[in-house]
This record gives structure tokens, sequence and C-alpha cells, in this order.
């Protein structure tokens, strides 16, 4: 049912005013600026100006009022304002330090009775000091010479004895009350080394990195002697558990440190360990069972265009994993994302410009069962292949120039415009593809990562790039198996057994500027381009079943029907060669600007924060020379080819699209408020998109007029040699065929080219509140105002039509409750849309290669309404452990879904529909755990675990385009289950990992029942595992090492009719090992 929630509630859900007490209260204040006192500092309290700090930095007030209070202090910059709370009889202490170069501040505060301080803000008793909280330092140490991380290096506190050893990342971490502290850092390879006034502040960390000399170079007399050195240290965050709260939305993210451990090369690869997420064609993500219709994509704040036209999000295994920062999967709506993100909404951050320079260079060989000398390889070859670009082998052919916008029958209709030479001279400049069989040796794989960054004066420069090429192979035999129903029983329609060979070629290439002017102005430029090419060759044979056999068939009979030579067989050879590319130019600003100083009403603003974007992409999608033949085997006879209708084509498929934008985003925070902090954000975002689609089909005819021996023979381009073509109908030889319509009926949307504008302009608006230090709203609203126009045509472009414009505005709402600093608890209500995408709508038939689908669009589609409610319960036990519940549910209106259209060909031929309701919901469990063991600590466990139980009921149309019928089933492409396991082991001295992965999903609806009486039952995906082992080496100098195996398992994959438990589709991937080598400078 569909959802209800109040407007009072959404319009008051900030309205708390809380009142505070008048009881007496303290406040200690310890004010640094990095990491020294800050010396006389002016304070206010809730606008009241209460006096200023001493020389040290320190403040100390007994006779503050209970309640809440802004914190607002002046020591020649303004600070935000800092909201807390105080009971009676309770003294606030605050440690508060702020960077100078970047005026960033990092904030603690711990709470004790007030009788345990005494006039001067000082702590009673010595002991009681213990009460204090810790603060800690975390360092990095690198050898000076090679900047490797150093293991095994004793850091100790100078004094107190308390010490800990670097870890296989150079990584140290000590827990220590607040006071000012010597490290002696010593390593029996390098100098030892003396680190002083070194000060821990109450519950923040203070971040080191130190280098390390070898002690080589300290050669004589006072070789081994105590080097003392003066490090700069960065004041972070101490409580992890803080950082995860200031997001207001549930929100799950990807920590690509972990990449080469998980050896992620594609973003595609690491998604899939989010919980609630499994892939379509190991590309597409599918998030919560719901598919792309539902979800939306951003990269570094841009919106790209998809790269196949029927599709209309991105395939993410195009992004090389390396070049991320960040990637985060939003799974409740707020503002300020698009009003698609039912599902989720994506977002990828590519790394910044280092403040160090780098070099990283990565190559990996793999060979598994997919490889061998059984390679199917299409004749054709260009010189840049390798590269994944057509060199022109396969281009449109200067002499078929004139036939375009043309229409050619062999019966001779149009071909009174032409001449018969030179028909005959297009007809054989067309090319044609045979299939060879080949060998695939290996897969590989290289990646090359840098960049550095250059300071002048009080500015700065930098860039950092990337390139990554990859060719793998996939090589499979599916088994297909077609039933339909006569008088209540299976009846065997077909089996179809198909060799499928798919070689994949990936090539990117990264270039991020960065221009640091100030540290309230920042401007960059980011540039990438994105190719995937996948050249493919398929041989299938479809072999036609005997009557009389009912219900499903045994192992041993369809063996017995595939070898049964009386029996009429097709067998299908198709070569496709497909390249996809995407490149993006993205110009931004951030900028930070204080109004406060201003005076007036404007002293109550803090910082505005402006981030901009000019958007630039364009797509190219590239089909050309994509060829079928077609033979036939009757009783008895040999196979010969046939050119029937859609039994043999030609097509060169093009698809550009060019899109524009730009956005505007405004942060600011009100202070001076006594009851909450607010922060408002507001932006602004316009879109166009300009596709231009051009399809060309040509086939060739009257096949029955060559001699036997001719069509038998299995190689086309031996038949389709110059002296078996012919420049005119009625003469014994293949005729050209090109185009569908004739001419009078190219009127509206018709024909297969096309030219689509898509246009959203969007406008936001969000508050965040921060009520009490327990409770944080997300309050906003998004207006999308969406327009498509259209044409579709064979031969002559007419003005675009409007399709659809429509508007949409979507309020969300979201609290979080924390009960402590371990348990919270998010709750979240958003109003959603799916808007109609171009091949959803056009009256054009799509082809999906890779499912061999077929898509019809439908002009009356309608946008679809969702209402989304998500809950989760969150609990950090320590940093390295995280326990999330959550549940969610999502009611529809007009879901837009695929609807069986035609019963020519069964699930062949589909349009969509807007159902008249659907449900999804479901709840997902994630768990994470870190262990170390052994007595010296050498030895570390992580386990990362995730479940999501899903359930969707959809009520739609079925039945065909004459005969609908109500169908009442679940979402396409929506599991029962998935589930994700991790398993890692480290031994630390030797830098040695080992890391198992499995993933699992339950059953999952594949093809729907399109509610035709002599149709089976739904088809299912029945549940697959997967699992994979990698091995990982780390040497000192920056190399590593590592070996993996892919399907582990090597499971069928299998499809079953539901309710026959029949097979439909049945294929196996086969295993692959890889070795990785990579290294780091």
């Amino acid at each position: 049912m569909r959802l209800k929630i109040s407007k009072r509630l959404l319009c008051t859900a900030i309205g708390m005013v809380i009142t505070a007490q008048l009881e007496a209260a303290g406040l200690k204040l310890d004010l640094y600026v990095d990491g020294e006192p800050a010396g006389k500092t002016e304070v206010l309290l809730s606008g009241k100006h209460l006096g200023s700090s001493d020389t040290s930095g320190s403040f100390w007030i007994d006779s503050i009022p209970s309640g809440r209070h802004s914190l607002k202090l002046d020591f020649g910059k303004e600070l935000e304002p800092f909201t807390f709370t105080v009971a009676e009889d309770e003294a606030a202490l605050i440690t508060i330090n702020t960077e100078s170069e970047s005026g960033r501040n990092v904030k603690s505060i711990q709470k004790m009775a007030l009788s345990d301080v005494d006039e001067n803000g000082f702590l009673f008793e010595v002991f009681q000091l213990e009460i204090l909280a810790s603060g800690a330092i975390q360092g990095t140490v690198s050898a000076l010479e090679g900047e490797h991380p150093l293991r095994n290096v004793a850091v100790t506190v100078v004094g107190s004895g308390e010490q800990t050893v670097t870890d296989r990342y150079g990584n140290f971490e000590l827990q220590l009350a607040p006071g000012i502290y010597q490290l002696q850092l010593e390593h029996p390879d390098y100098q030892a080394t003396q680190l002083n006034a070194l000060r821990v502040l109450s519950k923040i960390n203070l971040a080191l990195d130190v280098q390390l000399a070898s002690a080589d170079i300290f050669t004589g007399e006072g070789g081994n002697t105590l080097e003392e050195v003066q490090v700069l240290g960065r004041y972070l965050p101490g409580n992890p558990i803080e950082i995860e709260r200031v997001s207001s939305s549930v929100v799950d993210s990807i920590d690509f440190t972990q990449i080469a451990r998980f050896d992620d090369s594609t973003v595609s690869s690491a998604l899939k360990r989010v919980v609630g997420v499994t892939l379509e064609e190991d590309r597409f993500p599918v998030v919560r069972g719901m598919k792309s219709r539902y979800q939306s994509t951003d990269f570094n704040g841009a919106f790209l265009p998809s790269t196949d036209p029927a599709r209309r999000d991105l395939p993410l295994d195009i992004f090389p994993a390396g070049i991320m920062q960040e990637l985060s999967l939003q799974k409740s709506a707020s503002a300020d994302v698009p009003s698609s993100a039912t599902a989720g909404h994506i977002s990828m951050r590519t790394k910044e410009a280092p403040q160090e320079g780098f070099f990283k260079a990565s190559y990996s060989a793999s060979r598994g069962d997919m490889h061998g000398d059984d390679i199917l390889i299409s004749g054709s070859e260009g010189d840049r292949d390798w590269l994944g670009m057509d060199d022109g082998t396969r281009e449109l052919p200067d002499e078929l120039g004139p036939t375009l916008g043309k229409l050619l029958r062999p019966d001779g209709a149009g071909y009174s415009d032409f001449t018969e030479e030179d028909i005959q001279k297009a007809a054989r400049s067309i090319p044609h593809n045979a299939i060879e069989s080949g060998e695939a040796k290996i897969d590989s794989s290289m990646s090359f990562s840098g960049g550095n960054s250059w300071d002048f004066t009080e500015q700065s420069f930098g860039f950092i790039s990337a390139v990554r090429y990859a060719n793998h192979w996939s090589n499979n035999t599916k088994q297909n198996t077609r039933y339909s129903i006569a008088q209540d029983k299976l009846d065997i329609d077909s089996i179809v057994e198909t060799h499928d060979s798919n070689n994949v070629i990936d090539l990117s290439a990264m270039l991020n500027l960065e221009w640091n002017i100030s540290d309230q102005h920042r401007l960059g430029l980011n540039n990438i381009v994105l190719r995937h090419t996948t050249n493919s060759a398929e041989i299938s044979v479809h072999h036609a079943a005997p009557t009389g056999l009912k219900g499903a068939l045994s192992e041993s009979q369809i063996d017995e029907i595939k070898a049964d030579l009386n029996l009429e067989k097709i067998l299908y050879q198709n070569v496709d060669w497909i390249e996809e590319q995407l490149l993006s130019h993205q110009f931004w600003g951030e900028h930070s600007v204080s109004l406060s100083s201003s005076g007036g009403w404007m002293s109550h603003l803090g910082d505005i924060d402006l981030q901009w974007q000019l958007m630039d992409a364009n797509s190219e999608y590239d089909r050309p020379n994509a060829t079928q033949y077609a033979y036939r085997r009757s009783a008895g006879n040999s196979f010969q080819l046939d050119t029937s209708n859609f039994a043999q084509y030609n097509v060169w498929e093009k698809m550009k699209e060019d899109s524009f934008g730009n956005r505007l985003d405004i942060t600011f925070p009100l202070e001076g408020l006594n009851w909450a902090s607010l922060v408002f954000k507001a932006g602004l975002l316009d879109m166009q998109r300009d596709r231009e689609g051009a399809y060309h089909y040509y086939q060739f005819k009257n096949a029955g007029s060559l001699p036997s021996e001719v069509r038998e023979n299995p190689d086309p381009t031996e038949i389709y040699k110059p002296e078996n073509i012919v420049g005119r109908p009625g003469v014994d030889g293949l005729n050209l065929s090109v185009g569908k319509l004739i001419a009078e009926d190219d009127v509206g949307f018709s024909g297969d080219s096309y030219i689509a504008e898509q246009d959203i302009d969007s406008a936001y608006g969000l508050v965040e509140v921060d009520a009490q230090e327990s409770l944080k709203v997300n309050l906003g609203i998004r207006k999308e105002k969406y327009n498509f126009s259209a044409e579709q045509y064979a031969y002559t472009i007419e003005p675009l039509v409007e399709i659809l414009d429509k508007e949409r505005t979507s309020p969300s709402v979201s609290f979080t409750y924390l009960f402590n600093d371990q348990w919270q608890l998010r709750t979240a209500y958003a109003e959603t849309v799916s808007w109609p995408e171009i091949y959803e709508v056009m009256p054009r038939v799509f082809s999906d290669v890779e499912t061999l689908e077929r898509y019809v669009g439908n002009p009356e589609l309608k946008p679809a309404d969702i209402d989304n409610v998500d809950i989760r319960l969150e609990w950090y036990p320590s940093e390295s452990e995280s326990i999330t519940l959550a549940y969610f549910t999502k009611d529809m209106v007009n879901a837009i879904e695929n609807r069986f259209a035609k019963s020519g060909d069964v699930f062949d031929y589909y349009t969509f529909d807007n159902a008249e309701k659907a449900e999804v919901s479901g709840w997902e469990l994630d768990l994470r755990r870190e262990f170390t063991l052994g007595r010296d600590q050498g030895h570390e466990l992580f386990v990362q675990f995730n479940y999501a139980d899903i359930h969707s009921e959809v009520e739609t149309i079925g039945g065909s385009d004459l005969v609908p019928v109500l169908v009442k089933r679940g979402l396409q492409g929506q599991p029962e289950y998935v589930t994700n396991l991790q398993l890692g082991y480290d031994h630390i001295d030797s830098g040695q990992e080992v890391t198992l992965i499995f993933n699992r999903k339950g059953k999952e609806l594949a093809i729907a029942n399109p509610g035709l009486d002599d149709v089976p039952s739904d088809v299912y995906e029945l549940p697959y595992n997967d699992l994979r082992l990698i091995y990982k080496k780390n040497f000192l100098n920056g190399l590593s090492l590592s070996a993996s195996i892919d399907n582990l398992l090597d499971e069928e994959r299998r499809m079953e009719y539901d309710d026959y438990g029949a097979p439909y589709l049945k294929y196996s991937s086969g295993r692959k090992f890889k070795l990785k080598a990579s290294y780091n400078y």
C-alpha cells in the first residue's frame, strides 16, 4: 500500500524548541593553533561575551546556565560555532585545535562533575586525571630511501616504557592521556630517532609521518647516536564513529585502500561487495533487486551519458578502480541527489592531486578454462584490433553511400533509381565475416598512475593521471531448452546450443588538474576517456524437436534430439564488433566566503561554501558490420545458406550522445541559536542531452538460385563472392535488399534512425539540524522538470515531437538519533520518481546483443512515483567493529516494467508499460570485525559479512497486445537474497596476505511469464556460489606480488522453469588463475 506521511510531520520535523535550564554549570576551554597554545582568545557563549582565555589558551568559568549553548571564539579569525550541552552541576571540558594554514578545526568535549574541578578549572585530585578521555598518536614510518613503509619499528614513549611496533604498512598507534610526550623510534637497520614535544589532546588524534635514515648513512664515531627530529603533526578527529555520524542518510561506502587486497580492477567488481548489490552481465549494478531505472549515478558530481542505446545506466566495468578515491551508495534519497535515486545513488570520486609525487605500475596475466585452441574468432581483423579500435576494416563502404535513405527490394521496388552496375557495385562492396577457430593464450592487464604537486608561495598546482589497458577472453557453451504448454503439460519446442567467444578490450586514461589559489579558493579540471570494445563470435544450432514428447526432457533425450539428423536444424553464425566510448570534461571550483564580519544579521552566518561545475561529456556506440548468416538443414539434407526474412543481415549501427550541464551548490551554517545548529544547502542543476542514432540494415535474398554446392559452403565469404552477386531481380544470384519501409510510410515514428533531446532542470533546498548532540534532522525538497522530444525516421527527418513534459516535487526527511557513542538509529522517508528513458519511450526496436532480447518503446509511458522508507540501526563496538541492521520498503505507482509484446517469438520481443502498483521490501545485515593475534601481535584476521533479504510484487499487464491480462509477479532481476563473506589473514612480519571472498545470491526472476496460455511459467536463475582466493606478498621496496583463483567452485549456472523444474539455460564459465605484480615508487 502507498505510504501515508502527513504534511504536518514534514513541515514541523525541525520545529523543535528545547528550553534551556538555568542551573549553574561550568566550562573549561583548552585552545590550540597547530598544536601550540592559542594565546589570548575572545570567548562568546550564546551571543554573550564571557571574556578571554589566558596566554596558554585556557579559559574557565563556573557560572554558566545549564542547557544548550553555542560557543564562538575569536583570536584573529572567527571559528564556526561549536554547539554543546551541559547539565546542572556539570563541567564541560572542551579542546579545540585549529590549523593556521587550512583553517580546519578539530574539536572534542568531555563532561564531569562540577565538584571535581577547582576554582581555576583544574581537577582536585591527581588520580582524577585518569578520568580524562585519552587521545592518540597515529603515525606512519617509512624509509628515507625509497619511501617504502617500515615494519617492526619499536615506538617507545620516553619516560613511561609504553611501547608498540609498526605493522606491515608502517603504521602505529598509541592511546595516551592528554599531555606532552617524547617518542623514540628504533629499528636495527635504521638510525634511531626521537620525536620531541608531541602534544596529545583529549579525544583527538595526532597524525605523524616519519622517515628513518638507513644506519649505513651514519658511519664512524657517533654513528649510533640518537637523532632528534621535530615533526609537524596533523590533528584528526579521534573517533571514527563521529565521522560516520556526519552522514544524514543511509549510506554504504567502499574502502578503496582495500582495492589491492580484493584484487578489484573495476568499480563493478568492488561494488558487488556492498550489501544488497548484485551485477547484471557483470557490468550493471542491481541495488536491492531494482535495476537501472531506479538508480542514479554521478562521477565527480557530474551525470554522464550511457554508452549503450538500449540502456539508461552506465556500465561500471569501464571505470578502473585504481583511480577512485571514494565509492559510496546512498540508499535513502535526499534533496541533494537526483529524484530518480529510488534504489540508490552511486557516487564515484577520483583521487585528488597528491601532496607528494608518486608513480605506480602494475601488470597481470591470467589463464583459465576458457582459454585454449577452441576459441571462435572473426576472420575480419584490423591492425588496431588489439587496442579495441577499428582501423576502417569494418566501416560502411563508400559504395553504399548512395543507398542510404533508399529502399531496395528483390521484388524490384527502388531498383529503378539505380543502374544495374551501381547496385552490383554497392552490393559487392559489403564485407562479410567468416568464423574461424583460434587460440587465446592469456588475459593481460597493465596500468600506470602518477601525480605530483608544486607550491608557489601561498598557492599550489598539482595533477594526477592514470592509464589502463586490459585484454581478456570469455568462452563457453550454452544449452537453451525451450518449451511451450499443450494440454497443461510441457511440450518441447526447440533446443539451442550456442558456442560463444568474446574478446573484451578496455582502454582508459585520466588527467585531473588542481589549482589551490588559497585556503578559500580552488579550481580544477577533470578529464577522462573510457573505452570498452567487445569482439564476439557465436555459432548456435537450433534443433527442432519431434512431436509427442511431453514433460521435461532428460539429458539423454536432449542428446538424442541433437544427434537426430532427420530433424530440421538451423545453424547461425553471428559476428559483432562493438565499441563504446565515454569522454568527459569537468571544470569545477570551490570557494569559501566569510560574511559574519559584515555585522548586523549577517553576523549569524558562518562561512558560505560555494561549489560549481561545468560539465561536457559525450558517449559513442559503434557497431560496424554486425553480421548473421543462417544455414538450414532439412531432414536428410546438408546445411545450406538460408536468406529468408531476418535470417541474414549486415548491420551498421551508431549512437552518439552529447551531454552538457552545469550545477551550483551552496552551503552555509546559521549560528547563534541556543537549541540547535543549522546548516542550509541549496543547489541548481541543468542537464541537456542530445542523442542521434543511425541504423543501416542490409540483406541478401534469392540464395535458392545458387547451386547447392555453393550454398553448402560453411564459409560465408566464399558464398558472397562478386560472381554470385547480381544487380537486378529475376536473375540467378544474390540480390541486395535495403530498408524496410516505402517512402510513403516514413511518417511519424517510423524507421530505425532517430534524434532525441532531453532536458532536466533541478533545484533543491535542505536544512540539516543538529539538536542536543543526540538528534540530527535532514529536511529537504527537490523539484525536477523533465522534457523529452524525439523524431524517428527511415529516410526523411521531420520536426521533433514532444513526448513528455512533466515535473515533480519530491520531499525528503531523515532522522538520526544517537543513543551514545556506539549506538545510533536512522530513519528516512523520501518521494522519488523514475523518468522514462529514450529506448523505453520511442517505438523503435532496440536490441540487447548480450541477452538477444528486443525492446519496442511505448510513447504512452508515464513516470513512476515511489514512496521510500528506510530504517537502520547501527552499532560500533570499537574502531574495527560495526554491525548494522536495516529495513526498507518502497511503494510504487505506475512502476515501469517490461511486458511481453509479440507471441511470435517466445520471450524475444518486449515493450514497456506502467504497472498499476508494485512493492519492494527487505532487510539487510552488515558486519565487520578485525582481530590481532599472537604475543607479538604479528597476526591479523578480519571478517566482513553482509546479507540482504528482498521481496517484491508487481501487478502488471501481461498477455499479448491483442489479449492483455493482469499478471502478479516479482521484479525481474530481483534475487531472493544476496550474501557476501570476506575472510582475511595477514602475517605482519613477512608481509603476506590471504583473502577468501564468497558471494551467493538466491533464486532470481530472469524471464517473466507473459501470461499466455501456451507459454510455461516464469524462468528463474538458480542460486549460484562464487568463491575467490587471493594471495599477496608485500616487499620492502614497494613491490608486491599476488596470485588469485577466480570461480574456484566452478559451479554450473542454471535457469529453470519455476513450476516444472525443467532446465531453460545452463553453462559454465570455468576457473581463472591470475598472477599480478605492482610497484609503487
